[in-house]
């Protein structure tokens, strides 16, 4: 039988990336959102912008929302291996058998 692992700091260390990720992504999308579309002398060009835009905004929205999801997840599993590991490792005495 194939054991598995679980590293709770890597759980946490991913947590957070994806904190990070979601906060950057939501940066952009205030950055893009403030960017002048209307100024790029076409409106055709301007109008494909806009819907690009709009499109992009909700994409990252939607994005950035799953990541923090994702982020508080994993860093509540993290916890709970964590204390589970605590726990099962007080049931058995060094050296004792399982």
């Amino acid at each position: 039988m194939n054991e598995l692992e679980v590293s709770s700091q890597e759980l946490q260390r991913i947590g957070g990336i994806l904190g990070e990720v979601a906060s950057t992504m939501a940066q952009a999308s205030r950055e893009l959102g403030r960017a002048r579309v209307f100024d790029l002398g076409s409106h055709t060009l301007a109008s494909a912008a806009q819907n690009f835009h709009e499109r992009w905004e909700h994409g990252v929205t939607e994005l950035s929302k799953a990541s923090d999801l994702m982020s508080e997840g994993i860093s509540k599993t993290a916890k709970l291996y964590a204390a589970a590991e605590r726990a099962h490792t007080g049931m058995y005495r060094p050296g004792g058998d399982r």
